[in-house]
This record gives C-alpha cells, sequence and structure tokens, in this order.
C-alpha cells in the first residue's frame, strides 16, 4: 500500500468521531425532513426563481403558495436575496423541479459541521474539545431545526451560516483577503446582516500585520500601531473590500431591477407595520432570554413556542461564554461583530417564526461557539459536558415535540 493511501486511511481515522455524528445527522434528518409540515414546499421559491434565472427574467411566473412574494407592475417578484438561488442553478437546469432539494441541503448541512470541527480545532488544537463543540452544534442548537426544514427562511440562513464558517476558517486560517472577500459576499447575497462580519475581517488583517507573536503568546497579543505594515495591511483591506464590493453591487442592482431602488429589499411591502422600532425591545428580550415552553393539557404536554423560545431553554450551553475569563484581546472583534447584529434583532419586530428556539441567533452563532473554543482550550470540564447534554436534550425533544404537535 502507497504511503500516500496510508496517509489518506490515518487522517480518514483520525477525524472518525467526526464522520459518526455527521452519519448520524445525515440518517436523522433523512429520516426527520420527509415528515414534517408545514414549511417544506416554501423551497419553491428557489425553484421559481432558478427557472426565471435561466429564462433571463427576474420575476416569477406564478406566485402559487408563496409567501415572500410582492406584486410590482404586475408582475411577481421574490424578496429573499438570491445566494441559494445561485447555487442550485446548474443543478436546476439539469434536473428541474425533480432536483432532490432536501438531499442537496443535507449536502451543505453536513459542510456547516465539517467547518464548524475545523474552525473548532483551528482555535484549540483539541481534538476532544472540537468533537464535543461540533457535537453540541450539530444536535443542541437551533441549527438543528434550521437545517432540517427546507422552507426559504431556513435555507438562506444555512446558506449564510455555512459562509461565515468559511469566512471564519479562512480568518483563523491562512488570512488570504481574496477569499475573505469572496465568503463575505457570497454570505451577503444570502443574508444581507452577513455584512457586519467585515468588522471581524479587517480586525483579523489589522491584527496580521501589527502584531508580533511568539510561541508563548499565540493567542494573547498586544497591537503596536507603530509596527504596523500600512502596504500590506491597505492591500489585504483592498482585497477584502474589492471583491465584497461586487457583490453588494450585484445584490443593489438586483434590487433596483426588481424594486425600482438600490435600497429597497421589498420587504417593506410584505407587511403594513413598521420592521423596526424601539417598542419592539422589550418582546425580543423576552423571546430570546425568557420565554418558556408552552404547557399544553393534551399529548405533547409542551411545545416549544413556534415564534421563538428563550435561549435558556434551547442552547444552555452558551451561558459558558460568559463563564470563563480569556484574554480581552480575542473579546474584541468577536463581540464588536456580535453586538451589532444582535441589537438589530432587538430592533426587528419578529425572532423568526415557525421555528424552535430563536433562529435568529444564527447569524452570530459561529462566533458564540469560537468564544467557547478559546474558553475551552486546554481542559474540558463538568460544566461543558453537563450544558451539552441539556442543550441536546432540549433541542432534540424541542424539534420532535413540535414534529408530533404540528402533525397533529
Amino acid at each position: 500500500m502507497s504511503f500516500a493511501i496510508k496517509t489518506i486511511l490515518k487522517k480518514i481515522l483520525e477525524k472518525k468521531l467526526l464522520i459518526l455524528v455527521v452519519l448520524i445527522f445525515f440518517v436523522f434528518s433523512s429520516y426527520y425532513i420527509p415528515k414534517t409540515q408545514p414549511f417544506e414546499w416554501q423551497y419553491m421559491h428557489h425553484f421559481e426563481q432558478a427557472e426565471a434565472f435561466l429564462n433571463l427574467r427576474l420575476d416569477i411566473s406564478n406566485q402559487h403558495k408563496l409567501t415572500e412574494v410582492i406584486t410590482r407592475n404586475g408582475k411577481y417578484f421574490i424578496v429573499f436575496p438570491p445566494g441559494p438561488t445561485l447555487f442550485i442553478l446548474p443543478l436546476f437546469a439539469i434536473f428541474g423541479y425533480d432536483l432532490n432539494f432536501q438531499l442537496f441541503m443535507q449536502i451543505i448541512s453536513i459542510l456547516c459541521i465539517i467547518l464548524i470541527y475545523s474552525l473548532i480545532f483551528k482555535i484549540t488544537n483539541n481534538k476532544i474539545t472540537s468533537i464535543i463543540l461540533t457535537i453540541a452544534f450539530s444536535f443542541g442548537t437551533v441549527f438543528l431545526w434550521a437545517a432540517n426544514h427546507l422552507g426559504v427562511w431556513f435555507t438562506n440562513q444555512i446558506f449564510a451560516l455555512l459562509f461565515t464558517l468559511l469566512l471564519l476558517n479562512e480568518c483563523f486560517g491562512k488570512k488570504r483577503s481574496i477569499l475573505m472577500g469572496l465568503y463575505l459576499g457570497l454570505g451577503i447575497i444570502s443574508r444581507q446582516l452577513t455584512i457586519f462580519y467585515i468588522i471581524f475581517a479587517i480586525t483579523v488583517i489589522l491584527i496580521k500585520h501589527c502584531v508580533i507573536l511568539t510561541k508563548y503568546q499565540e493567542h494573547h497579543f498586544t497591537i503596536n500601531f507603530h509596527l504596523i505594515r500600512k502596504k500590506l495591511f491597505l492591500k489585504d483591506v483592498a482585497g477584502v473590500t474589492g471583491i465584497l464590493g461586487l457583490f453588494v453591487f450585484f445584490y443593489l442592482f438586483l434590487n433596483y431591477l426588481k424594486f425600482g431602488s438600490l435600497f429597497a429589499t421589498g420587504y417593506d411591502k410584505l407587511i403594513d407595520y413598521a420592521w423596526f422600532k424601539l417598542n419592539y425591545i422589550p418582546w425580543e428580550l423576552y423571546q430570546y432570554f425568557f420565554q418558556p415552553p408552552y404547557l399544553r393539557k393534551a399529548f405533547p404536554f409542551l411545545t416549544p413556542p413556534a415564534t421563538g423560545q428563550a435561549i435558556i431553554f434551547t442552547t444552555p450551553l452558551f451561558l459558558l461564554v460568559f463563564y470563563k475569563k480569556i484574554k480581552k484581546e480575542i473579546l474584541i472583534p468577536i463581540w464588536l461583530t456580535i453586538l451589532p447584529i444582535f441589537a438589530i434583532h432587538m430592533l426587528y419586530w419578529s425572532s423568526g417564526g415557525g421555528q424552535l428556539g430563536t433562529r435568529y441567533i444564527l447569524d452570530y452563532m459561529p462566533l458564540l461557539f469560537c468564544l467557547l473554543a478559546y474558553r475551552y482550550r486546554e481542559n474540558i470540564d463538568a460544566k461543558l459536558i453537563f450544558l451539552t447534554c441539556l442543550s441536546i436534550f432540549f433541542c432534540l425533544s424541542g424539534t420532535l415535540l413540535l414534529k408530533v404537535y404540528w402533525g397533529s
């Protein structure tokens, strides 16, 4: 047996736990997705838009039961960003409406699981921590629900998650500015809030060009602006923003063609009330931090609210983000990215619908796992194991309870 084959087999065996996690997730989703309602028909958004693109149109031929559609000048337009549609376009051109969208999204979700493992391992270089947090991500967060439902709300969010994970792997890896800009751009045309990851990307580039690391200071650094390599810094910033700018221009121009304005998204035509208001903050805070499951007289007795459930009743693992101290130099770029996204969530009229937990947390959930990875770089503890198991119990039971409740 050649040395190359032996090396490949060794790497596969080293990742056997990760492979097992992926297989369990695939089996679960293969069973679960075909039995869930009521949102699976919503993926027709992507098929209708793909058909329109292939016929060199932006408007779709008919509305069917699609909800995220507005009428303008007698034509139907989908308001969701086109990222996922562009990726299925070649497959749709071959298979048309017979495309197995379930299998397609299962592959995307499995890529997210592999990428979260890769990200955590880059931070920790610890296989035990990496596999525990990967299991938590796969079965103990709202990812489990979103990845197993094919509605356009969920698929766009899973695609944005995929690209943020690719971005973060690049930020903690080789830090190539062109790829960082590419992943940011692909994320934005899947879900607009991904644009705030530009804060993290630019901060990583800044650190790359003005920090001196020693073997004893790999994850503890000080920024010395007098030592910044300005030309290289500006070159990398130009690489990120230049590629990102192309995607932003594409998205804005698409909005102009569809809705008559660069900054119109069509969402304002879907509801008759304000999308963003200060008055929404108390309700959103309650949804995120206090909303418990509903009690019911009949089986299944407990049902997660479809409009959102508190993090403590969904993924209490995230409490550990605030438990152990880490160096502030790591915290700053992460929280500078999380906080503006969270602030927009608080001002928004809804935390999502037809879901388990507060689905919008997926917008910054990879960064929460970065914090957990930093906190458990060296050793795990009983708190991590217990809260991982509790999170898996909440999310698995909640996912199955909602299926039973809606099925009845």
